[in-house]
């Protein structure tokens, strides 16, 4: 078994994962609807922020993944990145 320390890799990666569950509990609290039948109707200018927002978590998550990967794996064998 393989039994993992925290590495700084490993609390890179946490702290990446935090951050991002932040970033979507603050957007799930900014897009709560009372009712269901109501609409959230967004400018332009909102649909890029939510676009944007969304890459960087993406790519939070991403980083944090080779991170775990790099402090799974033996020095030169990494995971392939998307």
């Amino acid at each position: 078994m393989n039994v993992l320390t925290n590495t700084p890799e490993l609390i890179e990666a946490s702290d990446l994962l935090s951050q991002s569950r932040g970033i979507l509990e603050l957007l799930q609290t900014l897009t709560v609807i009372p009712d269901e039948d109501q609409i959230i109707e967004l400018s332009p200018g909102s649909i890029k922020g939510l676009f944007f927002l969304i890459q960087d978590v993406d790519a939070r998550i991403l980083r944090a993944v080779e991170l775990i990967d790099q402090s799974r794996k033996p020095e030169g064998v990494r995971h392939e990145s998307r």
